[in-house]
Formats: structure tokens, sequence, C-alpha cells
């Protein structure tokens, strides 16, 4: 999924970098969670535009979500891997080539 972001970062040639999160960041539901951050000339910083994070089956489990045969029926109750939801990323990604423009002319 980040790589829908990072490719539409690429088409518009905003300079960004792709961020994997560590450990004691995370919630109790992400495994693993990558940002993807664009660069933002007027403020000289990278800004995160895009997160992404692997639940594994966290969620599944707390909705109770389950797939396979039953145990009644002598087989294995799994449980599906389920993304998180990702921030939407083309309204943040506006700003960029907007903030530069801005910047050219004079503004903060």
């Amino acid at each position: 999924m980040i790589f829908n972001a990072e490719e539409y970062c690429q088409l518009l040639g905003i300079p960004y970098q792709i961020v994997c999160i560590v450990s004691g960041e995370l919630n109790n539901a992400a495994s693993k969670k990558l940002d993807l951050e664009a660069w933002f000339p007027g403020s000289g910083a990278f800004r995160e535009l895009v997160s992404c994070s692997n639940c594994t089956d966290y969620q599944a489990r707390r909705l109770k979500v389950r797939y396979g045969m039953t145990k009644k029926m002598d087989g294995e109750v799994l449980h599906p891997f389920m993304p998180e939801k990702y921030r939407t990323f083309i309204p943040f990604v506006k700003p960029a080539p907007i903030d530069e423009e801005v910047k050219k002319k004079g503004g903060k």
C-alpha cells in the first residue's frame, strides 16, 4: 500500500523518504509501521504524508473474524491478517508543490 503513495510522489517529482517506525513507537496492534514523508521546502523538513501498519491478526482476533474449519469439525480455525487503515495521501501531497510556489513568491 505504501508503494502506491511512493509511486504518486515519484510521478509528481516530490522528494520523499520511507521511514520504518521503531518498535517502541508502535501501538499494541501494529507489528510494523511504515511512514512516507515528503520534503516541504518552506519548513525545511520532511513531513508525514502516509502511514501504513501491518497489524497481523490482531484486529481479526478482536473482531472475532476467522476462517477455516471449526473446532467441531476437527479443523484449525485461523484468523486472517488485516492491514490497518492508513491515511489517504492525496490531500496531503498537494501542500508540497504549493509550499514551494509560495516560497518562490517571497511568502513563508
